[in-house]
């Protein structure tokens, strides 16, 4: 369980430092809430990402079966500290463990919180490799996505990090220039994207009138969605290869489906 932890403090901390693995981590950030819900906000691409940094685990000779454990502990237990609503400093306890005080200041979005608290479940490390902070007095805590787009359309808040990336790629000519954007700081690449006119797409949210029509619609979608994933998760042994990717197929349209059912994208910009 230390090991995991200390893996994951590494892990998150490149996914905040090195744009490649921010922009798979971004779409938890772009929560503008602090709560349970926001803990199960998480990319489609995070677990590829975040694998890396536990291997280390395996040439420790770690066996499978306690690393997935570990794991599942992990972040159980992370999805405790997205609470937002018990705010109070523990004394002596969150000097070693993380609380929700800590872990939302992490998720200031602004200085002097931008870029601190890395911990999953130990808040000692932030504390050894001087990434630590508590709330500063006259520093309001800021939580929220930087630029703007749609945070409710599923396919938008997974794609829209890789897009600014790609087109900041796609402005460099050199091969080298495009890895050293890659592998570089997020500061490198707002730098370039602010002295570059690359064309983008600012989706701003349009809510609509939550009618009794849209509503039967939603709900719907959301019913269907539940049913999806328990029909999968009950019967996946009796299911032949097609049911089963049938069913991951519904179930995923189904959620593009219902966050672009809510807000819709207006205008464009030349921003991104």
């Amino acid at each position: 369980m230390l090991l995991t932890d200390f893996c994951w403090y590494w892990g998150h901390r490149v996914s905040h430092r090195c744009n490649l693995f921010l922009a798979s981590h971004d779409t938890h950030h772009q929560a503008r809430d602090f709560n349970h819900a926001s803990a199960l906000r998480q990319s489609w691409s995070s677990r590829p990402f975040m694998f890396i940094f536990f291997l280390p685990l395996a040439f420790l000779g770690v066996s499978f079966e306690m690393a997935l454990i570990a794991q599942f502990a992990n972040t159980f237990l992370q999805f405790l500290t997205h609470n937002g609503v018990y705010m109070k400093p523990i004394p002596l306890f969150d000097w070693i463990f993380v609380i929700p005080r800590t872990h939302k200041i992490h998720h200031g979005n602004e200085a002097p919180y931008l870029d601190k608290n890395f911990g999953g479940v130990l808040i000692l490390w932030d504390r050894i490799f001087g990434t630590y902070t508590d709330l500063v007095e006259g520093a309001e805590l800021k939580i929220g996505p930087h630029h703007a787009f749609n945070h409710l359309d599923a396919w938008q808040s997974n794609v829209q990090p890789f897009q600014r990336l790609w087109r900041c790629l796609k402005s460099q000519k050199s091969l080298a220039n495009q890895i050293r954007i890659l592998f570089g700081t997020p500061e490198s690449l707002e730098a370039i994207l602010s002295k570059s006119l690359i064309p983008g797409i600012d989706v701003m949210p349009l809510k609509r009138k939550f009618t009794d029509k849209l509503r039967t619609r939603f709900y719907s979608l959301v019913l269907l969605q539940i049913a999806s994933v328990l029909t999968l998760m009950i019967a996946w042994k009796e299911l032949s290869l097609v049911p089963r990717i049938a069913l991951c197929i519904l179930t995923f349209a189904a959620v593009l489906l219902g966050s672009k059912m809510l807000y819709m994208p207006k205008g464009l910009s030349h921003e991104i």
